[in-house]
């Protein structure tokens, strides 16, 4: 019985792997794709909506099978410590690497933008960048936080931050982006003091002059012992990295 759903809690997670793939596959052929600016703004539109409704199909199926992943393993759970230590550590890297929604206490930092008519910030010196919110997740990280997002957006070991298009945009891993006219809000959660303390240090969040004061406000970290970060759907795949020879 237990072989058995060992070979079924397998076939789920291959199948998580494919429609992710499949996913990232029709991401990266609609960015490669030479659709020209003067093109049909129609045809564009379309394409983007089509593209945005499958990420929600797929995110559905993957969140369906992510659900009866997590009922296999339980069912799987009996009284033998060694089967309870075994999920145990298996829960704690799911939400390392960001496969589960994680709630705790935590900060919330908000940069808000000073102008309003956002698009009016003037100069590409006063549009905060990638490298603002890469300084912010190490210092973090550096904190003790154990989960991060930006805009709700997980941020695990594997995501990239990258600033595109000039300054339009700042992407979030591979596909999602924010825009760095907008108020954006960094979540995570760790013990809150330490998290505090770390983003309060001067250079971090306040004289910083990644954060230019003259464009954007930063709001004093907000102490929460409750906040709930979003799992990722994202699927990262080694192709080169293999366990080390002994």
């Amino acid at each position: 019985m237990k072989r058995i759903r060992s070979q079924i809690a397998v076939a789920l997670v291959c199948c998580i792997l494919g429609f992710m793939l499949a996913y990232q596959f029709r991401i990266i052929s609609l960015q490669e794709s030479n659709i020209s600016l003067q093109g049909d703004s129609s045809q564009i539109t379309s394409q983007v909506e089509q593209l945005n409704k499958e990420k929600e199909d797929l995110n559905k199926k993957v969140n369906e099978l992510q659900t009866k992943l997590k009922q296999y393993q339980d069912a799987a759970v009996t009284k033998s410590g060694a089967d309870k230590q075994m999920i145990d550590e298996l829960n704690n890297l799911n939400a390392l690497i960001g496969s589960e929604d994680v709630q705790g206490q935590g900060i919330i930092i908000t940069i808000t933008p000073r102008n309003i008519f956002s698009s009016d910030i003037d100069g590409v010196g006063n549009v905060i960048t990638d490298k603002a919110l890469t300084n912010i997740v190490n210092e973090l990280r550096f904190a003790g936080a154990e989960a991060i997002s930006i805009n709700n957006i997980r941020v695990t070991s594997y995501t990239g931050i990258k600033t595109s298009g000039g300054v339009s945009n700042i992407f979030i891993g591979s596909s999602d982006k924010i825009s760095p006219y907008d108020t954006i809000t960094i979540k995570a959660i760790g013990n809150k003091e330490d998290l505090n303390s770390g983003m309060v240090f001067p250079g971090v969040l306040y004289n910083n002059p990644d954060i230019p004061s003259a464009a954007y406000i930063v709001a004093t970290p907000q102490k929460s012992d409750n906040i709930k970060i979003p799992k990722s759907n994202k699927v990262f795949n080694f192709q080169y990295a293999r366990p080390a020879a002994k």
